[in-house]
């Protein structure tokens, strides 16, 4: 991966958690905890824990983005 794509990577996350700060986060905590039937997720909290411990993964991947799955 090169420094272009990092750089857009980290922008990407930047704007994607001023959106959850934005729309999100003044529902309350209420909103993300409820159950989400129908969106394949117990609560919008564990889509959120899921996409956060991928980012966190992919990070921490010295291999390129292989994890060997």
């Amino acid at each position: 991966m090169d420094r272009a794509a990092i750089k857009e990577l980290f922008g990407f996350t930047e704007y994607s958690r001023r959106q959850y700060t934005e729309a999100i986060r003044p529902l309350g905590n209420d909103v993300v905890t409820k159950p989400a039937p129908g969106s394949g997720w117990p609560a919008l909290r564990d889509a959120f824990v899921h996409v956060n411990w991928a980012y966190v993964r992919w990070l921490a991947d010295r291999s390129g983005g292989h994890l060997g799955y």
